[in-house]
């Protein structure tokens, strides 16, 4: 499969570039093997088994896990650099959902690693905000508590706060998982406009479904990389059996990759 994702010309700048690379804990890579060049405009499903190594692959261009091996460069930096263009969507965090605010707060906290939290949103900001609850398709709620929303509302609006900043490069970590088929709908309305305006996506999941519906390429991993091109080309049965080590794959969102980034999610403001 080839290592080059899009269009683009070949000495156009990836919006992310791996080579050889390896991410883990503690010294021990948890995936590996891991080589692609992600365009801008590129929407890449993650797709592998419980443990397989997606969340912390997104980790380790988040610059959240260790970075254990071969060559990783971010919008043309290191993941710490380019923090402040990510946005990041992760697994459901249960103190998401017991903020006592409303969801217009929880989406303006998107803003603070930009202005800072005592610098006032001013009318831009607050614009902002309205335009980011809005692509979600929560205008409507924008003043209900956060934890009076459904868990799929919830979902969206969390992914409305990593959007306020207005990122170049999207993350999300099982995003899918659990929503009712209404809020699944609604999210996939907003990745593929989001794929529409030319942001690059990086999406784990197990939903072939999802894949094919909203991205324009996979990568398959089993604590290594074991495939990544076009979703035509990658998404064969005999390469997804090999993922699998022949257990089917869901057709649905379940399930998470066995590491919660929720923590260090809440600091990084962007989110």
């Amino acid at each position: 499969m080839s290592a080059v994702a899009g269009n683009a010309p070949d000495d156009a700048t990836p919006v992310v570039e791996l080579d050889d690379a390896a991410f883990g804990y503690a010294g021990t890579p948890s995936v590996h093997g891991v080589t692609a060049r992600i365009h801008a405009g590129d929407s890449v499903a993650l797709i592998g088994p419980n443990g397989s190594g997606k969340s912390t692959l997104l980790g380790g261009v988040l610059g959240l896990t260790e970075h254990l091996g071969g060559t990783l460069r971010v919008l043309g930096g290191t993941p710490r650099q380019a923090l402040s263009r990510i946005g990041y969507l992760p697994q459901a965090d249960r103190r998401d959902r017991e903020l006592p605010i409303t969801l217009r707060q929880a989406v303006t906290m998107g803003l603070y690693r930009e202005l800072g939290p005592l610098r006032p949103v001013g009318r831009a900001g607050r614009a902002r905000v309205t335009e980011a609850i809005e692509a979600v398709g929560l205008g409507q709620h924008a003043g209900a508590q956060f934890g009076e929303l459904s868990g799929g509302q919830q979902q969206r609006g969390i992914l409305a706060r990593a959007l306020v900043a207005d990122p170049e490069l999207v993350l999300l970590d099982e995003p899918f998982n659990g929503l009712d088929r209404p809020n699944r709908d609604s999210l996939l309305v907003t990745v593929n406009r989001l794929r529409a305006e030319g942001r690059t996506i990086l999406v784990s999941t197990h939903d072939l479904e999802l894949a094919r519906e909203a991205c324009s390429h996979v990568m398959l991993l089993n604590g290594e990389m074991l495939a990544f091109g076009t979703v035509a080309e990658t998404l064969e049965p005999e390469l997804v059996r090999a993922t699998f080590h022949g257990a089917p794959a869901e057709t649905g969102p379940h399930g998470d990759d066995g590491h919660h980034h929720g923590d260090a999610a809440l600091s990084l403001g962007a989110v």
